[in-house]
């Protein structure tokens, strides 16, 4: 199974910060081997454009996830019931 594959699985198809199905991406997170599903999210251009403050956050279009106050470089969120936390200066683009 790809990589692709894996993540579309474990999140039924959809982006895993706000479940919406389109335009979706894989996206690895700084430092984590890039072969390795737990090593990636499968996000949506809105919330990845969210993310990386290329737009305004938008509370309607996230699900199951909110900023961390007075820490503007970190959102928090639930994934499968598991606490996640995004450092978001470490969430790069794949070309």
């Amino acid at each position: 199974m790809t990589l692709q594959q894996k993540l579309i699985v474990r999140n039924d198809g959809k982006c895993e910060l706000c479940n919406k199905p389109q335009g979706l991406a894989i996206h690895e997170v700084a430092g984590a081997t890039y072969s390795d599903a737990d090593g990636s999210i499968l996000i949506c251009t809105k919330c990845l454009a969210q993310i990386d403050k290329k737009e305004e956050l938008d509370p309607a279009h996230v699900r199951n996830i909110r900023l961390v106050p007075d820490n503007t470089d970190q959102i928090e969120g639930r994934i499968e019931g598991q606490q996640i936390v995004i450092l978001t200066k470490f969430v790069r683009k794949q070309n």
